[in-house]
């Protein structure tokens, strides 16, 4: 995946801050076919003086207390690039694995 990269460092600050906000409303009503990946847009604006995320995702592929640590996680990354994540204790397959099993056990 390509992240979208917007540069307006050589813009005045009236027309990076303009074009910015065009951005931010196309990514806040943005709406993704359910079946074409992918089902998130990632972009980075550069403009005079500092560096903005961007970020939208279909809510069909993360629930919030997801996106809250996946953005926390990002965060942590971008603050200290050295620093590492934990991967997760227990994964999609994991999940399946275990709804398979519940429908052999006398509760299912």
């Amino acid at each position: 995946y390509e992240p979208e990269v917007h540069d307006w460092r050589d813009c005045s600050p009236a027309d990076a801050a303009s074009c910015l906000a065009a951005v931010r409303e196309a990514m806040a009503h943005e709406v993704f076919a359910p079946d074409r990946w992918p089902l998130f847009r990632i972009g980075v604006s550069l403009d005079p003086g500092r560096s903005r995320l961007h970020f939208s995702v279909d809510l069909l592929i993360a629930d919030a207390l997801s996106l809250f640590r996946l953005l926390a996680e990002w965060g942590r990354l971008v603050c200290d690039p050295a620093a590492t994540v934990a991967a997760p204790a227990v994964r999609f397959r994991d999940y399946v694995a275990s709804l398979e099993a519940a429908r052999t056990g006398p509760a299912y």
